[in-house]
């Protein structure tokens, strides 16, 4: 062998080493079989090339020497992309799975959860959320809510959110005995929500459930809460032309990528 093919024999060596040490961890089985018997069969052929190319007793050829180059590139590459490939999968999502409790979260006519008084109008209200109604301390992501308005005299908006973030409209009421609606609303970081109506009215608020916030990786078909965004509206042109809906017509309105919405793309599956 002349001394000028000894590094490219040397690299193969080297790269076999590393490779056979990757692919021993590799083949445990840790996962399901058939990942492991493919993840197996792609190792050993490599590994192949490995032995046959550093075994030849013949004169390196140019195209040995790129064969050297290649597998040694290949060795280099494969592994850190298969074992970060291996780590992802086997990382599963416990985030945004609904967990059903029930409880009374509010009743403003008797004090619970919030003062002994009707809402005043336009004026929030902060309600503890996690540790109440058979709600967790932690590991909440959102609840699952009734909110009822009780004997108004007047008709309004009911509205709800993160303590910490903008309000969304949960249902309109008239003046009438009750009024209810559920909805689904994201808690802040310190376990909170808020709650406001337009005009005077006493309100209950029932936990009907709550969404787990887990380990930051959403689960399989599980809710993704994200902080409340107008992604339309017609009257200044956001999302949507400047003008009225006309009746009968349909409009197509672009979700995904704005307001926290993620990608196609980069959805869960």
């Amino acid at each position: 062998m002349r001394p000028r093919h000894l590094p490219a024999y040397f690299l193969s060596v080297v790269a076999l080493l590393k490779f056979s040490v990757f692919a021993a961890g590799m083949w445990r089985p840790r996962r399901h079989g058939g990942e492991v018997d493919s993840n197996k069969r792609m190792l050993r052929s490599i590994q192949r090339i490995f032995l046959f190319v550093i075994r030849s007793r013949k004169r390196p050829s140019g195209v040995m020497l790129s064969m050297l180059v290649v597998t040694a590139v290949v060795a280099a590459l494969v592994p850190p992309v298969l074992s970060g490939a291996s780590a992802q999968a086997a990382t599963v999502g416990t985030a945004g799975l609904f967990v059903p409790v029930q409880g009374r979260l509010v009743d403003s006519r008797v004090g619970t959860g919030v003062s002994k008084a009707p809402l005043a109008a336009f004026t929030p209200r902060t309600v503890q959320v996690t540790g109440a109604a058979g709600v967790p301390v932690d590991g909440v992501s959102a609840v699952l809510v009734t909110m009822t308005s009780v004997a108004p005299t007047t008709a309004g908006q009911m509205s709800a959110g993160p303590a910490d973030g903008a309000l969304a409209g949960v249902m309109r009421y008239d003046a009438s005995a009750y009024t209810s609606n559920s909805a689904v609303v994201m808690v802040s970081d310190v376990g909170q929500i808020q709650i406001q109506a337009t005009t005077a009215t006493n309100v209950m608020v029932d936990v009907q459930g709550y969404y787990t916030s887990g380990n930051g990786v959403t689960a399989a078909g599980g809710y993704s809460p994200v902080k409340q965004t107008r992604i339309v509206d017609t009257v200044n042109g956001v999302g949507l032309p400047k003008a009225k809906l006309t009746g009968g017509s349909t409009s197509t309105i672009q979700v995904t990528g704005k307001a926290g919405v993620p990608p196609v793309r980069e959805l869960p599956d």
